[in-house]
């Protein structure tokens, strides 16, 4: 494009895929220099001229658009404004100017509309520069350093926005990055970068080594990670606005890319960094380990030695035989991910001295080749790797042996280890995540987290106190999980809450309930989890919110935040919940001050009794007695030095089957006793068959014929001996067994049973032996057997019996007999 002297334009116009050139005349548009202008997206051309006009022609120099204004314009732009809530309406092209400092002209091409005059209020000052911001919105910067959002639509056209003085002494440019949806503000040796979608958030603030109002220009790149500023004085400045996510973390240490030759060592808790690493190469991978940063490139890795806090020196290189995919340290080993395999080495030879020599060890080694590696991660005491067929093994370092194998039912794609610890959180390819321990082995799964967006990381609790709570974050949310481990209880997983992380945070490391993330601009953040978050205004909150605050403290065990809540509601319930969970996790000086708050005086004195015992399985077992978990109180009975007590619980209980067990295993002595009270359940219950099994386990052999317990035991055993035998059909060994009783009862009993039986001679036989003599009359009569009947009356009392034999004698014309009767 070429302006001449007499207001008149060449275009020059070069073909993309053919090399010839075209020349095209802009003649007799305009009567005065022109000043001014800018191409639209469809190569319309719009100029601005000393004479106050604003043309818009076509690329052949054809006039499509003219009009004139009150003074000279400056800054021409295009825009395809599209009308809101209205995705099918043509977008018109509008074309916007400066014209006297502070009023912006909108012209639109594709009506018949009159240019519209935008008046700036004179406190911003003169428009420096101004760009189109969603098509419908015009971004202004001023002299003053007032930023200023206008809308261009029509039912609000001309309304302010948002209004903000970023810079005090002069403002200079305004640049928008859409691909980082950002907008780069330039005044007073500044960058302000805010977010496109929220104005009034500050993403960052970039100081530039300039002198006073000489910053000029300001640009980015393609996806925004580079930003160059021009000044005045002819000086470039170019700066990094988004660094390589690229870190690693060792305990409470935080290794992160900050620049591109520099890593940054931060430790949590402490504002300063600990130091700084200067490289020679941006690097593809960072390792870190309690004593050593590594880092990666194509199949080369450098070693440095972290000394004390500050300093860091260069150990070696180490070169591996492909691409290293990902690498971790620990204090004496390193291993590298390569592409279908890892290998581990020592970082010190046998005496102690740092060493390259040799190719370590091969992972899978010989013995499980079959299988190609998924993931690798290592621990202090374990290298731990997945293949693709969904094997897991623990490798023990010290042993340098495989300690544990366990067998996933599908393709295991990930390994988040627990520091210090042998659980670790694994994904699979079915988008599933679990947690795993080799003690148990056997995986527990996550509960399902209700997200669209897959599993991107997990990261476990640095804080000794909440070591049991660990995170599993997507891309904008993390789910915080606590893997609950009370002392009575088996362990359950339960999730306790979420939290949403700022756009650009990639989490890296969790502690004290603060997750630490790195950002985009080489530095790290902090985001406290809002399962963590101690609320102590109560007063407005309902009462299920207060409810969820206290399960949320009883879940993290947060006691004094739990008794204040309580202490607030006054609600029984709440006290009660309280003092089960105090009691499950073995606080009894504390369980003991909430009972005695709801007045619960029995288990106070229950409590009391057993509050000094040191023994943890004892005490685990009485806590859960009084639980009422009596599954779990046995076997905390049996793990302890007083076994016997599991026994005494379940004969209390009255469970005699568990308790015959148990004595069978503890105390035989007592299996009699337990046999005979369970002979007696089972008879109630109606399992004469299993009654009768008992009752014979219970009889004592050879018993002391002076102790008159153990006769009287044996006696109730071989009474339920007959009892049962007559109930089973065994009636003849049933009447035997009762008739050698010395005991009334027994008779009685099993005569009830017969007679109940319909067997009336043998009842009959039995109330006479036991001298119911009546009960024997009576049944004789149910029989018939008046001859019985008759002899067994002189020792009948009953009025009724005589008078019902004396109508059957005078029935049967023995009138005799029926006087005597009567009489």
């Amino acid at each position: 494009m070429l302006f001449y002297a007499s207001f008149n334009m060449e275009l020059y116009i070069q073909s993309c895929y053919v090399h010839d050139k075209n020349k095209t005349s802009v003649i007799g548009k305009h009567q005065s220099a022109i000043t001014c202008g800018v191409f639209s997206n469809n190569d319309w051309l719009a100029l601005g001229s000393t004479d106050s006009m604003i043309t818009v022609s076509s690329i052949n120099g054809d006039l499509i658009y003219s009009f004139m204004n009150n003074t000279e314009p400056s800054l021409i732009k295009f825009c395809d404004r599209k009308q809101p809530n209205d995705k099918n309406a043509k977008s018109d092209l509008v074309v916007s100017a400066v014209l006297d400092q502070n009023i912006i002209v909108l012209a639109e091409l594709n009506g018949d509309r009159e240019p519209i005059n935008l008046q700036c209020q004179a406190r911003y000052g003169e428009i420096v520069t101004y760009c189109w911001y969603r098509s419908n919105f015009l971004l202004l910067g001023f002299t003053k350093g007032f930023l200023v959002c206008v809308s261009t639509i029509a039912s609000e056209i001309g309304q302010e926005i948002y209004v903000v003085q970023d810079f005090k002494t002069y403002l200079s440019s305004i640049c928008i990055s859409e691909a980082s949806s950002k907008i780069l503000l330039t005044g007073d040796s500044q960058i302000r970068i805010r977010e496109l979608s929220q104005l009034d958030e500050i993403v960052e603030i970039i100081e530039v080594d300039s002198k006073n109002n000489d910053l000029y220009s300001t640009a980015t790149n393609y996806d925004g990670q580079l930003v160059a500023i021009s000044t005045h004085s002819g000086t470039l400045h170019l700066f990094l606005t988004k660094m390589p996510i690229l870190g690693a973390v060792y305990q409470n240490t935080i290794a992160i890319l900050s620049s591109l030759n520099e890593i940054t060592l931060f430790k949590e808790g402490e504002k300063n960094p600990l130091t700084v690493v200067k490289i020679e190469l941006e690097p593809t991978g960072i390792a870190l380990g309690p004593k050593h940063i590594a880092i990666s490139i194509n199949n080369r890795a450098w070693l440095y030695e972290i000394i004390g806090t500050k300093e860091v020196r260069y150990v070696y290189e180490i070169e591996y035989l492909s691409t290293i995919n990902a690498m971790h340290l620990n204090e004496k080993y390193a291993v590298a991910k390569l592409d279908n395999r890892a290998q581990l080495r020592k970082l010190y030879d046998e005496n102690g001295k740092y060493s390259t020599e040799g190719n370590g060890f091969l992972i899978p080694d010989s013995e499980h080749a079959n299988y190609g590696l998924q993931d690798i991660t290592l621990t202090d005491n374990f290298l731990i790797y997945c293949t693709n067929e969904g094997h897991l093994y623990y490798y023990s370092l010290a042993d340098e042996a495989y300690v544990n194998e366990y067998k996933h039912v599908a393709r295991i794609t990930s390994l988040y280890p627990e520091p210090g610890g042998i659980k670790l959180c694994f994904f699979d390819e079915h988008l599933n995540a679990y947690i795993y321990s080799p003690v148990d082995d056997e995986p527990i799964k996550i509960p399902s987290i209700d997200s669209t967006a897959h599993l991107k990381n997990c990261l476990w609790e640095n804080f000794s106190v909440d070591r049991d709570t660990f995170v599993v974050c997507d891309s904008d949310t993390v789910h915080v999980f606590l893997i609950s481990k009370n002392q009575i209880e088996n362990i359950s997983l339960i999730k306790i809450g979420f939290t949403k992380i700022p756009y650009g945070y990639i989490p890296m490391m969790l502690s004290k309930g603060i997750l630490h993330c790195q950002m985009q601009n080489g530095r790290i953040g902090s985001v406290l989890l809002e399962s963590h978050r101690t609320d102590m205004v109560f007063d407005g909150k309902s009462l299920t919110t207060l409810g969820e605050l206290l399960d949320q403290s009883l879940s993290l065990k947060r006691w004094m935040y739990a008794w204040r809540i309580c202490e607030y509601t006054k609600i029984h319930e709440h006290w009660n919940k309280f003092a089960i969970a105090a009691t499950k996790n073995g606080e009894v000086d504390l369980a003991i001050r909430i009972f005695k708050q709801i007045d619960a005086v029995g288990i106070v004195w229950s409590l009391e009794e057993i509050q000094y015992i040191e023994e943890k399985n004892l005490l685990n077992g009485y806590l859960a007695l009084l639980l009422g978990n009596f599954d779990i109180a046995e076997e905390f009975f049996l793990q302890s030095s007083k076994p016997r007590e599991a026994l005494d619980m379940r004969r209390d209980l009255l469970h005699w089957d568990k308790a015959l067990s148990l004595a069978t295993r503890l105390a035989e002595e007592e299996v009699p006793m337990i046999s005979k009270e369970y002979a007696q359940q089972l008879e109630f219950m109606g399992n004469y068959s299993q009654a009768l099994i008992q009752y014979e386990n219970g009889l004592i052999e050879n018993p002391d014929e002076s102790n008159e317990q153990i006769l009287e035991h044996n006696e109730m055993c071989n009474s339920g001996i007959a009892r049962m035998c007559i109930r089973t059909g065994d009636i003849r060994k049933g009447i035997e067994i009762a008739a050698s009783i010395e005991g009334r009862a027994i008779k009685r009993d099993c005569a009830i049973i017969l007679e109940q039986l319909k067997q009336y001679s043998d009842a009959t036989y039995l109330y006479e032996l036991g001298h119911f003599y009546d009960r024997a009359a009576a049944v004789s009569l149910k029989a018939k057997n008046w001859t019985k009947v008759g002899s067994l009356l002189p020792k009948v009392h009953s009025p009724k019996i005589h008078t019902v034999y004396g109508k059957v004698m005078e029935g049967e014309k023995k009138y005799k007999q029926a006087a005597i009767v009567t009489f």
